[in-house]
């Protein structure tokens, strides 16, 4: 049985390769995903805790800045110590899960998929090493995505 997915896709449009979680949302609103949803923001919210806990599994994907220059797909848990929480201005999506589980009593499977990039100054356009890594992430997203519909075991820190 295929997994009840949320993708939240987290990102500034404004800000290039910041927003490349948003540029993927939107390649992948091209495709058929069944028992899948996209939600693109700007930044997690505790709000979000609400959303997680109705689905099976979430995967976050965002921009990253690594030397790796790899796009991964990891597994995370969730953040129960909130020690360390002085804002809310930034909050991580093991925070987000930690509330989904303790709020809501739910504990999904939970991933992130990071995505390498250059450049962050104000424009709309995705610097072209940045679009092409979007692509190599939306054919590891989809490949994983399938392997949840067949059954099988998913594998992470794909690159």
């Amino acid at each position: 049985m295929k997994k009840k997915t949320l993708l939240i896709c987290i990102g500034n449009e404004i800000r290039s390769d910041d927003g490349v979680a948003i540029h993927l949302a939107k390649e992948l609103g091209k495709y058929e995903l069944q028992e899948t949803e996209i939600y693109t923001s700007h930044q997690l919210l505790p709000e979000l805790s609400e959303k997680i806990s109705n689905y099976d599994q979430v995967i976050f994907i965002d921009a990253s800045i690594d030397e790796k220059n790899k796009v991964e797909l990891i597994k995370i848990e969730n953040k129960n110590d909130y020690t360390d929480l002085s804002t809310f201005h930034f909050l991580s999506p093991e925070v987000i899960l930690g509330f989904a589980e303790k709020l809501f009593n739910k504990k999904q499977d939970a991933y992130l998929l990071k995505i390498p990039v250059i450049d962050f100054k104000f424009g709309t356009e995705l610097h072209p090493e940045t679009k092409s890594k979007m692509l190599e992430a939306i054919n590891i997203l989809m490949d994983f995505l399938t392997c949840n519909k067949n059954g099988k075991q998913n594998e992470t820190n794909q690159t």
